[in-house]
């Protein structure tokens, strides 16, 4: 992302459309078949009903499961 852009949903849908996907698709050949797991932190921009909606679409998935990382391991 650019510097100085907010983080949004919209961006994050962007990103993952865009980006992320066309790099996966690109480099981990099959991965996108056999399954991608997206860690997030629960940042509302990576939780909103529009990136759930945009995760869906492009992974093709029925529902998202996430992994909640701690940036601060106890």
């Amino acid at each position: 992302m650019p510097r100085r852009n907010t983080a949004t949903s919209a961006t994050n849908a962007d990103l993952l459309k865009n980006h992320l996907r066309p790099a996966i698709k690109s480099i981990r050949h099959g991965f996108l078949s056999t399954g991608v797991l997206l860690q997030h932190d629960n940042a509302r921009p990576h939780t909103a009903r529009s990136t759930v909606a945009t995760i869906q679409d492009v992974f093709q998935v029925s529902s998202t499961s996430a992994v909640f990382a701690s940036p601060h391991p106890k």
